[in-house]
């Protein structure tokens, strides 16, 4: 619980609300595949959840929170290269190895 209360006091409603929906969409989808997800296939899951969203979801957002909570341990996901972000050097320097 104070895992979840740091999170939420260093993240806006809208960012807690996209955090939210990463992390069930990554779960959601672990189960349906029975097998840890890539980071692509949780921002489509992410994405096709939100699709009626007004305003609509950026792509972008959803994917940086894809790969914060991946880094904090909160989900499980394989790295995707395909991942709509700007440059990210952590990630970068992780697949040139």
């Amino acid at each position: 619980m104070e895992k979840v209360a740091d999170l939420l006091l260093r993240t806006s409603t809208i960012q807690s609300e996209i955090a939210a929906t990463v992390h069930f969409a990554a779960g959601d989808v672990k189960e349906l595949k029975d097998a840890t997800p890539t980071e692509r296939e949780v921002l489509d899951a992410v994405m096709k959840w939100k699709q009626m969203r007004k305003p609509p979801l950026d792509e972008k957002d959803a994917a940086v929170a894809i790969r914060n909570l991946a880094a904090l341990g909160w989900i499980d996901v394989l790295s995707s290269s395909d991942l709509p972000l700007q440059s990210d050097p952590v990630y970068e320097a992780m697949i040139c190895e």
